[in-house]
């Protein structure tokens, strides 16, 4: 048995904080003089996933730092900001993240597109693997509100998929 086993998939490759890739925040680090960085929740293939305090309007909000490549020509800054100026009454509409705020920030790896999103209370999977018994009505419920935010993204014209990759 090994002592220790390697972390895969914890934290993002060291290496991808290079020009055009993650921008290297910190905590306490202070963004668009508001957002103040507490901890970091997750990070993706495209960007990392900080909590921050909303100094403004006392409140938390997750932070969503773009690579700076991927900054360019950001299709999901567009899709969120259709979503959010949306005039469509549905029930869908208040099952998908809310676009609270969005700005560049400029950083020695490049420019970066800041997305400020509500906080959520957890992911999917957090909720799949607690190893506590799920009840039905509860598992209905989430896959109502998912099918829901699905159904608006729809009718919205905005089909939700994962990139090649």
């Amino acid at each position: 048995m090994r002592r220790f086993e390697r972390i895969y998939d914890v934290v993002e490759p060291v290496e991808e904080y290079r020009h055009g890739c993650y921008h290297p925040a910190h905590l306490y680090d202070v963004f668009n003089d508001r957002y103040k960085v507490r901890a970091k929740l997750a990070f993706g293939q495209f960007s990392t996933v900080w909590l921050a305090y909303d100094q403004l309007r006392q409140q938390q909000v997750v932070l969503k730092i773009l690579k700076a490549d991927a900054s360019k020509d950001n299709k999901e800054l567009s899709i969120l900001l259709q979503l959010s100026g949306s005039a469509l009454e549905h029930p869908g509409k208040n099952h998908l993240m809310n676009l609270l705020d969005h700005f560049e920030h400029h950083s020695p790896n490049g420019t970066h597109l800041c997305l400020v999103l509500l906080v959520m209370i957890s992911d999917g999977e957090a909720v799949t693997i607690t190893g506590r018994p799920h009840y039905a009505a509860d598992i209905q419920e989430v896959s109502r509100q998912i099918l829901l935010g699905l159904d608006f993204l729809h009718t919205s014209d905005i089909i939700h998929c994962e990139p090649p990759g």
